[in-house]
């Protein structure tokens, strides 16, 4: 059964799941760092911008003041979302670490 990510998101908050602010957890900074941290300890020397991601989160997500305008305004763009869902089976975060040496 698929449901909106607005939905699945604010779920995951109410219970917790979430950083308090899941724009934190949305916009891909988090798992960067820790992509970056895992680099790191394998004996790369990167900075945070060599690593490449893609945030989650729709247009102007910014503005919203608070995390129930946030959530509120995932719901009023779930057509972002319905794009995503249709043109592919799953969305999947791969991050890939290369040799650039």
């Amino acid at each position: 059964m698929s449901q909106f990510f607005s939905k699945l998101v604010k779920i995951a908050h109410e219970k917790g799941f979430t950083e308090p602010d899941p724009r934190e957890d949305l916009d891909g900074m988090d798992v960067a760092r820790k992509c970056l941290i895992l680099a790191r300890e394998i004996g790369y020397d990167m900075e945070l911008n060599d690593v490449q991601g893609e945030s989650l989160l729709p247009e102007k997500s910014d503005l919203c003041q608070s995390v129930h305008e946030f959530i509120n305004h995932l719901f009023n763009n779930s057509s972002t979302w319905i794009s995503i869902r249709h043109s592919e089976d799953y969305i999947n975060f791969v991050q890939v670490i290369q040799d650039i040496q």
